[in-house]
């Protein structure tokens, strides 16, 4: 079965997205791991903090990269498995979202994530794209 564009689009705009998180990881891991030592100098306490930090945002946002570049890839392919890997991803990406909007965030900031989430999660669900998955009826 051919790939449909909306399948192309957001594989695509995965990949990009986990590009842009690896990049993300690397440099919050790497500039992390620097300011921790020049604070660390002179506070050992707050270069250790600053070092912890850095270490969980930056392996938070290298697992976010391996997500996005494991569902673009199998959407790319149109892998069985990517179905599922999507609508998880976006369900992790909305509860994430809602979660912000009830703590430290607002619905102005997570609005566009929410909107998101839940137009890929309904497009993930529409009959013709789970067919080019293999899943639902007609599927090959």
């Amino acid at each position: 079965m051919n790939r449909p564009l909306g399948v192309t689009v957001i594989a695509l705009l995965s990949i990009l997205s986990g590009l842009a998180h690896l990049l993300k990881g690397l440099v919050v891991l790497g500039l992390g791991g620097g300011a921790a030592v020049l604070v660390g100098a002179g506070h050992p306490v707050a270069g250790g903090v600053i070092g912890a930090v850095a270490m969980v945002w930056g392996i938070i946002a290298l697992i976010v990269a391996f997500f996005a570049l494991l569902f673009g890839w199998g959407a790319w392919t149109l892998k069985p498995w990517a179905w599922s890997w999507g609508v998880f991803t976006e369900v992790m990406t909305l509860g994430w979202s809602l979660l912000a909007v009830l703590g430290f965030g607002t619905l102005r900031t997570q609005g566009l994530s929410i909107l998101i989430a839940v137009a890929i999660l309904l497009y993930l669900y529409s009959p013709e794209v789970k067919r080019a998955f293999g899943r639902g009826p007609g599927a090959s």
